[in-house]
């Protein structure tokens, strides 16, 4: 709801109070003026929580994202006190085993199912978090930044050293 909306309707909220405080010719002016003050306060409050929680909400890149190449889907969600992403779908003709990872024993493991994005916390920048990548195609981990850019895109970093390569994933839901 836009915030022109949100005030008519409290606006409209203030006027029905006020109607049905005439209507029933129980108060006096003092009275009435001190329900649609009450009114306005409560609306007030109100509004600032939505619009203060709704921001909060906007800037979490929770859901599922697809890569840049369109190959794969990666849920990211809550994990602790950080966010991780998970591969939860692969294109037909994507390798679906961590075939190039570094340790000969995971090289069988499917790929769906891997956690990708690993202790992603917030770093004081907005809508900004930075913990770890692994990249199933070189079978390593890197220093990563992921930047929420719009409610429907993600810029994924991963860092070695001052390097970083980013590529943008676009929201699948």
């Amino acid at each position: 709801m836009s915030p022109n909306t949100f005030l008519r309707v409290c606006e409209l909220a203030c006027d029905v109070i006020r109607a049905s405080v005439l209507q029933s010719g129980r108060m006096g002016n003092a009275t009435i003026m001190s329900v649609e003050v009450l009114a306005r306060v409560v609306t007030a409050a109100v509004a600032v929580a939505l619009f203060a929680t709704g921001g909060a909400r906007a800037a979490e890149p929770t859901g599922t994202w697809l890569t840049k190449d369109r190959d794969a889907r990666v849920a990211i969600a809550p994990c602790g006190q950080a966010l991780c992403g998970r591969v939860v779908w692969l294109k037909d003709g994507v390798p679906t085993t961590d075939k190039f990872n570094r340790d000969p024993a995971r090289r069988n493991r499917p790929l769906i199912g891997i956690e990708i994005l690993s202790n992603m916390k917030p770093t004081g920048s907005e809508a900004k978090w930075s913990g770890q990548l692994y990249h199933p195609e070189s079978g390593k981990t890197y220093r990563s930044n992921m930047k929420l850019i719009s409610p429907n895109s993600l810029v994924i970093e991963g860092c070695v050293s001052f390097y970083c390569q980013a590529e943008t994933w676009t929201r699948a839901n």
